[in-house]
C-alpha cells in the first residue's frame, strides 16, 4: 500500500521583488515499489497580471483550488499497485480538466522514480515537423529538378540533357547524404538524439531557404549550376542525419509492441512532402503565366521554408532525450567511433538493410521525379495532369504508409517488405504500359499501385532499421542503411531511367532495370530476421511510457 502526504508548500501570494510568487506542490510516495520516497507528481503556475494585486490573488485561488483537487484524485489513485498505471490513469483523469494535456507531456523516470515534466511539444511535434522538414528538402527539390532547373541552370544543353544534368544536380544531395548519416549518426550515438536534430534542421533548412536565392545560369554563368550543386550536398549532409533521428525519436519512445505504429508518423515524410510541396507548385502554376513561373514563381516554396526552419527550431529546443538512449548513456554505454564498431560487429546486417532499401528510392524517386519528366517532355502531358495524378498517388500512398507500419506490429516487418518486393518486381512493367496509354484515369491507377508497393516497404522499415541495430550504434547504422540506400535508389535510378529512354527509346530496358532492384531487395530480406519482437533496449531496462 502506498502511503502518501503532502510537503513543501509555498504562499501562492508571496512575493519577490514585487512579483506573485509561484504556488509549487510536491505530491510524494513511499511503497514497496521504490525504497525510498519520489517525487511523482508537480504541477506550477504563476500569475499572468503583475500589475494589479486582484487579478494576482484571484489566479493564486484558483491555481490553489485546483491544486487541492489534483491532491485528492492523486490520493484515490495512489491506492493502485503499479506506479505506471497509476501516473497514467491520473493525469488520463485530471489533466484534461486543468489544461494540463495541451501544455504539458509527462514522463516517468525509471531511474529515480520521478515523473519528468516535458513540453507537449515533444515526440509528437518533432515528428510533425520533420515531415514538415522534409516537404521543403526532397519534395519540392524533385519537383523544381524535373519541371524547371533544367532551363534555368542548363540551357545551353539539349532538353534531355537539360534534365539528365538537373537530376544530377538533385542526385549530389543522396551523395553527401552518407557523409551527414556518418557525422550525425557519430554524435547521435555519442551525445543524444536531440542535439543532432536540431544541427540537422539548421544544416539542412538553411541549404534549402538558399536555394531559392540562387541566381539562374544567365545572371551569373556557370556559377549557377555549381552553387546549385554545393547547396545542395549541404541539403544532403543535413538529410543524413535526420530520418534516423527522426525514426529513433519515435521509436525509441515507443513500448513494446507498438514501434511500427510510433514510426509511422516520420514515414509519412514523403507523402505529405511531395503532396504539400506539389500541391504549392500546382497553385503557382496555375496562378501565373509560365514564363512568370520559369522566372521567380518556382522559388516561392523554397524561400517559405524559412517559416519551417524557424517553427522546426523551436520545438526541437523542447524536447527530452529518448529513454532508451538515456538508459544507455547512465550505463556508460556509447560507443568510441560508432560507424567503426558498427563495421566491426554487425557489418552483413547493414549492408543487408542497405541493398533492402535500395527499392523504396527506387520506386518513390521514379515514380515522383522521372514520371513527371517523361509524361511532360516525352508524352506531352499538361504539367498539370502529371502533378494532379502524382498528388492522389502520393496520398494514397501516405494512408496505406501508416496503414503497412501499424499492421507490422502483428504480422512483422519481414513479410510485409518481401510482399512489396514481389509486388514491385510484378508492377515494373504495367507502370509505363499504363502510362503510355496518355489517358488520366489509368496514369493515376499506375501511379497509385506503385506508391502502394512502395507503402508496404516503407512503411515497415521506419520500426525494423532501428531495430536491426544495437543502441550504441543505432543511430549511425540505422541513418547510414538509408542514406547509403538513397544514392543508388533516388540519385542514379532516375538517371538510368532518363539516360535508358534517350538510348532505346523505350521504358523496357528501366523496366527490367526496377525487376533487378526488387530481385536484390527480396534476396536480403531473406536473409534478415524478424525483429518486431526484439530486445530494443539492449537489456538496459528502458521503458518507454505507453500512450
Amino acid at each position: 500500500m502506498f502511503r502518501s502526504r503532502p510537503s513543501n508548500w509555498h504562499n501562492p501570494l508571496a512575493e519577490k521583488d514585487g512579483t506573485p510568487g509561484v504556488a509549487f506542490r510536491w505530491l510524494e510516495v513511499e511503497g514497496p515499489i521504490y525504497d525510498e520516497k519520489h517525487a511523482v507528481a508537480q504541477w506550477f503556475g504563476t500569475s499572468t497580471d503583475i500589475t494589479e494585486r486582484q487579478s494576482a490573488e484571484e489566479a493564486a485561488r484558483k491555481q490553489t483550488e485546483r491544486l487541492r483537487l489534483l491532491w485528492e484524485a492523486a490520493s484515490e489513485l495512489l491506492t493502485m499497485e503499479e506506479p505506471e498505471t497509476m501516473l497514467r490513469s491520473l493525469f488520463g483523469k485530471i489533466a484534461p480538466h486543468f489544461g494540463l494535456d495541451t501544455y504539458f507531456h509527462y514522463a516517468l523516470d525509471e531511474e529515480d522514480g520521478t515523473l519528468r515534466l516535458q513540453s507537449s511539444a515533444g515526440v509528437d511535434d518533432v515528428v510533425i515537423e520533420s515531415i514538415s522538414k522534409l516537404v521543403v528538402a526532397d519534395g519540392i527539390c524533385g519537383t523544381a529538378a524535373a519541371l524547371v532547373f533544367g532551363k534555368l541552370f542548363f540551357p545551353s544543353f539539349s532538353p534531355t540533357a537539360g534534365v539528365l544534368l538537373s537530376l544530377a544536380t538533385f542526385a549530389v544531395g543522396f551523395i553527401a547524404r552518407p557523409l551527414g548519416a556518418i557525422l550525425f549518426g557519430h554524435f547521435g550515438d555519442r551525445l543524444g538524439r536531440k542535439r543532432m536534430l536540431i544541427i540537422s534542421l539548421l544544416v539542412m533548412g538553411l541549404s534549402t531557404v538558399a536555394i531559392g536565392l540562387v541566381p539562374s545560369f544567365a545572371s551569373i554563368g556557370v556559377a549557377a549550376p555549381v552553387l546549385l550543386a554545393v547547396l545542395r550536398f549541404l541539403q544532403g549532409i543535413g538529410l543524413g542525419g535526420e530520418w534516423g533521428g527522426a525514426v529513433l525519436l519515435a521509436t525509441e519512445y515507443a513500448p513494446p509492441g507498438k514501434r511500427g505504429l510510433y514510426s509511422a508518423f516520420p514515414q509519412l515524410g514523403p507523402a505529405v512532402g511531395f503532396v504539400l510541396g506539389n500541391a504549392l507548385f500546382l497553385v503557382l502554376n496555375a496562378a501565373m503565366s509560365a514564363e512568370a513561373f520559369q522566372s521567380w514563381g518556382w522559388r516561392i516554396p523554397f524561400l517559405a521554408s524559412a517559416v519551417l526552419l524557424a517553427v522546426g527550431y523551436y520545438i526541437r529546443m523542447k524536447i527530452a532525450e529518448t529513454p532508451v538512449f538515456q538508459a544507455a548513456l547512465d550505463a556508460h554505454e556509447q560507443a568510441k567511433v560508432p560507424f567503426f564498431e558498427l563495421w566491426r560487429r554487425q557489418p552483413v546486417q547493414l549492408i543487408l538493410a542497405t541493398c533492402s532499401f535500395i527499392l523504396a528510392f527506387t520506386l518513390f524517386y521514379t515514380i515522383t521525379t522521372f514520371c513527371l519528366s517523361y509524361g511532360t517532355t516525352t508524352l506531352k502531358l499538361s504539367r498539370t495532369t502529371m502533378l494532379v495524378e502524382a498528388i492522389i498517388a502520393a496520398a494514397v500512398m501516405g494512408v496505406a504508409t501508416l496503414g503497412f507500419a501499424v499492421l507490422s506490429d502483428r504480422v512483422g516487418r519481414r513479410k510485409l517488405c518481401i510482399a512489396a518486393a514481389v509486388a514491385s518486381a510484378l508492377w515494373a512493367f504495367p507502370l509505363f504500359w499504363l502510362l503510355q496509354t496518355r489517358s488520366p484515369l489509368l496514369i493515376g491507377v499506375a501511379m497509385v499501385v506503385g506508391l502502394l508497393c512502395f507503402a508496404l516497404l516503407y512503411g515497415p522499415m521506419g520500426a525494423y532499421f532501428p531495430e536491426l541495430f544495437r543502441v550504441r550504434y543505432r543511430y549511425s547504422g540505422a541513418s547510414f542503411a538509408y542514406s547509403a540506400a538513397g544514392i543508388i535508389g533516388g540519385g542514379i535510378s532516375p538517371l538510368v531511367a532518363t539516360d535508358l529512354l534517350a538510348r532505346t527509346g523505350s521504358t523496357t530496358a528501366f523496366s527490367w532495370y526496377l525487376v533487378g532492384v526488387a530481385v536484390l531487395c527480396l534476396v536480403c530480406l531473406l536473409f534478415m530476421g524478424e525483429t518486431k519482437d526484439s530486445d530494443f533496449s539492449d537489456g538496459l531496462g528502458a521503458r518507454p511510457l505507453d500512450g
